[in-house]
């Protein structure tokens, strides 16, 4: 890790959990406290504190052997803000159940479609409110997610469902 990364990291860290974050950490190397995400195979994706807690995990749990992930990695900061994690089953981007308004609205056939987002007739004077795609979000989003929940070591995402 770079020696700036580590101040980045526990930046992010007491962003995400609060000002009560252990300045200790970063003497001991907070990426190996923080959850991370790593790719184990073309599929599947383990959140873990590291690449072994990854390993031994996802291998209980799919049962695999350990070659077959031998080639597993940790997502860098690109690849976590470029991959996305979809709520819903649904990958259609124009799907309604995707799209909320920030009224709180979910998306119908009332809305209009103008080519990349949802459109909400909000009433005179407001009019149309471009939704908000909430059925699909960033692996750093989730990741967030993740931490916030107290998650240890878990599936992160998958493309077999």
């Amino acid at each position: 890790m770079k020696p700036g990364n580590a101040r980045k990291a526990m930046e992010e860290l007491k962003e995400i959990v609060g000002s009560d974050v252990d300045e200790s950490l970063s003497g001991k190397g907070l990426r190996s406290q923080a959850l991370r995400v790593y790719e184990m195979n073309d599929c599947d994706w383990w959140a873990a504190n590291s690449l072994e807690q990854a390993r031994d995990d996802y291998s209980k749990f799919t049962k695999c052997e350990t070659d077959d992930i031998a080639d597993a990695y940790e997502l860098s900061d690109e690849e976590l803000e470029t991959k996305f994690f979809w709520r819903s089953e649904s990958r259609n981007i124009q799907d309604y159940d995707n799209w909320k308004c920030e009224c709180g609205a979910t998306a119908d056939s009332n809305c209009r479609w103008n080519g990349k987002s949802y459109e909400h007739h909000n009433g005179y004077p407001v009019g149309h409110v471009e939704m908000k795609l909430v059925g699909r979000i960033t692996f750093k989003e989730r990741l967030r997610e993740l931490i916030a929940e107290g998650v240890e070591s878990d599936m992160f995402a998958t493309t077999e469902f």
